[in-house]
């Protein structure tokens, strides 16, 4: 993730992914700082452009068309990236704190979280009302309503609530959404102020006026909504307004998280920063968009956060040399436009205004190209301020150290991240732990059978938390794969230089997420080593106890038996598009989520229903490891391609010529192939070869249970658990080459759903 290679001196947190925040890590992209190590922190990994949002309502705009794809913008600028809401700030021990994740340190930290809907002090609003922010949820309820009302066959009373910009185009958009439907809905517009659009001159407001009037849209000014139940709004004078469904969209509130972190705050709880966008309590914390209180205050629009954002890149860069900031100076006036719903709108500056199709051209025209700036990537230049100035303004401790590979990290470091674990994890350490022994022992339960594997995974999503998670995961899955029980582990964790306490904190992070994993699955962290190294990486010798061989288990495989893929195919190659920025973030996302989860319980099914051989899908790939499970036995493998469980967007990568450095010498390694004609040309192809990460297990049992447990692994949260195919009496083939035996065999068919039923077994 270390663009420039450069020691890592400091660590800057990106808490949210604003309009701000995507222009500093364009530029971070486009020109790294040596030594400043980025994260990026925000729940969604698609952030939404504002100012496109009443075009999506409207139905002039797909969703992808008004979102910028922040993983894959923060893998240009060479970013950690952490997808968890920020929950907390301690600015005295300088962390952010993430909910259920350990907080992260920061040196520098900026914040562009945005605002949500004023509503905290409104009776019901909470329960009943559906807000315009986040948008992730107000399109995901916007379909709701509309499949609800369509069901009932009525028209419903729609109220939207709040009459500044943000409220007139969400009721326009959604009159222009709805019309002509076979049961359009009754709309209606609510605003404490005495007129719409107060912030605007009053040519806008009254043409605003008759454009709602002619849409056939009530408008109700001059009272406050004071309680929300679920069919009534209740207003200031104690009037009741009928309505079956409440947008929100009133003036923004802050933060609820930002009162008790000790940052100087406004009196609406904003935090105030001066022009250079430095807080102006602690000049270590800057903020853009909503979530700042500027000097001079300003509406809270994301025109603003836009213009914010190359003065807040430029200023962080600054602030990490200790270089004298940048000004930011707010328009005073700037030009508004204001859409209308049917790819219309009204310009206004300087009490002039121009309404129709121009102004949404205009419009429009700003908005693509705003779009354009964050996924026509530019290529990356190295930082000449930093090679013209040196290293002048880095604090006096962050001198870059002596470059040292493979080195061990140092004995204070790894004291402090143990005992970090044990007081903010709760893991119960084992006693050879603390003597800091470099091996382990410890003695197997009596007349049991163990099993002991090793893996290790280097960085490759870019947050050290859940690369811990996903590499406890991917060692336990060898475990699970030969019905082993987790005992213990031991660790081996690779950090890339920086100074101590970055050094700490990547370590910390990485066997916190390992840590919570090995947990749950009831195995001990007995030990381990750590060394510096290029990047990061993480690995763990697993060692499990066997239960007594079952009779299921002693029984060979035979024709007919069916194989059962418990998780979908896909992380090769949508890992390999990441690294290379052509993976969408939601993706990735999903992929990520998938290989967190634990194949334990899938272990568990498969026994039950008398599986009787079972592997773990990682580096051969699908064919590889289906190979390895028949090689002993007489019988080949049928698998089905239209019948894989595929992760989303794998296909589609692999069909434009995506793939991950092992997949030729997967594909190189199978020795017999006997395929429909149709089958090399199948989506689904690819992907046989494809090497997982945390993939998931691959089962051989009876055909008369198959179907019973897919359905119950399905219950148990394995949702695309599928049957991929059979096996088949062995067909005659030549030894293969370096070896005396009959090769494995399996052959790969394209054979349609339908007819499965045929095949044997069924």
């Amino acid at each position: 993730m270390n663009k420039n290679e450069s020691p890592y001196l400091r660590d800057l947190v990106l808490a949210g992914g604003g309009h701000a925040h995507v222009e500093v890590l364009r530029r971070l992209g486009m020109t790294p700082v040596p030594g400043l190590r980025v994260t990026l922190v925000c729940p969604d990994m698609h952030t939404p452009y504002s100012g496109m949002l009443p075009g999506l309502i409207a139905g002039h705009y797909k969703a992808d068309e008004m979102h910028i794809d922040l993983r894959r913008l923060a893998r240009f600028a060479g970013a950690q990236i952490v997808p968890a809401t920020v929950t907390g700030l301690d600015v005295e021990r300088q962390h952010v704190e993430i909910g259920d994740r350990p907080a992260l340190r920061y040196d520098l930290l900026s914040l562009n979280t945005g605002s949500t809907p004023a509503w905290d002090s409104v009776p019901g609003a909470a329960e009943h009302v559906i807000p315009v922010k986040p948008v992730s949820t107000l399109t995901a309820r916007l379909a709701a309503f509309e499949r609800r009302w369509a069901d009932a066959g009525i028209a419903p009373r729609v109220a939207v609530v709040g009459a500044g910009a943000g409220g007139v185009e969400l009721v326009l958009a959604l009159a222009h959404r709805l019309r002509g439907t076979a049961h359009a809905p009754r709309l209606s517009l609510l605003t404490r102020s005495e007129t719409v659009l107060a912030a605007h001159n009053k040519a806008v407001q009254h043409r605003f006026r008759r454009i709602l009037a002619e849409r056939a849209i009530d408008v109700h000014t001059g009272q406050a909504v004071v309680g929300v139940d679920h069919d009534e709004l209740t207003l200031a004078d104690g009037t009741r307004h009928a309505t079956d469904t409440v947008f929100w969209a009133t003036s923004a509130s802050a933060p609820e998280w930002l009162a008790g972190s000790g940052l100087t705050l406004d009196e609406r709880g904003f935090l105030c920063v001066g022009d250079t966008l430095q807080s102006i309590s602690h000049p270590n914390v800057f903020a853009a968009g909503d979530v700042a209180a500027l000097p001079e205050p300003r509406p809270k629009s994301g025109v603003f956060a836009v213009r914010e954002g190359p003065i807040l890149a430029d200023n962080l860069r600054r602030q990490a040399r200790g270089h004298t900031l940048r000004r930011f100076k707010a328009q005073k006036k700037a030009l508004a436009l204001i859409g209308t719903g049917d790819r219309q709108a009204v310009a206004s500056r300087d009490g002039i205004t121009l309404a129709g199709k121009t102004p949404w051209r205009i419009k429009e025209w700003i908005d693509r190209r705003f779009m354009a700036r964050y996924s026509d990537l530019p290529p990356t230049a190295p930082d000449r301020d930093w090679v013209d100035r040196g290293t002048r303004g880095l604090p006096e401790q962050s001198e870059p150290p002596p470059m040292r590979r493979g080195a061990k990290v140092g004995q204070t470091v790894l004291d402090r991240v143990l005992d970090r674990l044990a007081r903010s994890c709760g893991i119960s350490i084992d006693a050879a732990i603390e003597h800091r022994a470099d091996a382990a022992l410890f003695t197997s339960p009596a007349g049991q059978r163990l099993a002991q594997s090793f893996d290790y995974l280097p960085d490759f999503i870019g947050d050290p938390y859940r690369l811990g998670e996903i590499a406890a995961q991917h060692a336990l899955n060898n475990l699970y794969a030969v019905g082993a029980a987790p005992h213990s582990a031991l660790v081996h964790a690779s950090v890339p230089l920086a100074v101590d306490a970055l050094m700490e904190e990547q370590l910390f992070q990485m066997l916190a997420g390992a840590s919570a994993v090995l947990a749950e699955a009831g195995a001990t962290l007995l030990g381990g080593h750590s060394s510096e190294a290029a990047g990061l990486g993480i690995g763990f010798a697993v060692n499990g106890v066997l239960p007594p061989l079952t009779d299921s288990e002693r029984a060979p495989l035979a024709a007919g038996m069916a194989l059962i893929l418990t998780q979908p195919l896909g992380t090769g190659v949508l890992f390999a598009a990441d690294r290379r920025h052509l993976a969408r973030g939601e993706w990735i996302a999903a992929a990520i989520a998938r290989m967190r989860e634990s194949n334990a319980a899938a272990a568990a099914c498969l026994h039950e229903h008398e599986a009787r051989a079972c592997t773990d899908i990682s580096g051969f790939g699908l064919i590889g490891h289906l190979e390895n499970l028949l090689r002993s036995s007489p019988v080949d493998g049928v698998v089905y391609l239209d019948a894989l469980p595929l992760l989303d967007g794998a296909a589609l990568l692999a069909a434009d010529g995506m793939c991950s450095s092992p997949y030729d010498q997967n594909r190189a390694m199978r020795r017999q192939a006997d395929e429909d004609p149709d089958a090399e040309t199948h989506k689904a192809w690819p992907l046989l070869f494809d090497p997982q990460i945390a993939g998931g297990l691959l089962g051989a049992l009876p055909a008369h249970q198959a179907e019973r447990c897919v359905d119950a692994l399905r219950q148990a949260g394995y949702l695309q658990a599928a049957i991929i195919g059979h096996l088949a009496d062995r067909a005659e083939c030549p030894p293969a080459a370096d070896s005396a035996q009959t090769a494995t065999h399996v052959r790969v068919t394209a054979i349609k759903p339908a007819e499965k039923q045929a095949l044997p077994g069924r």
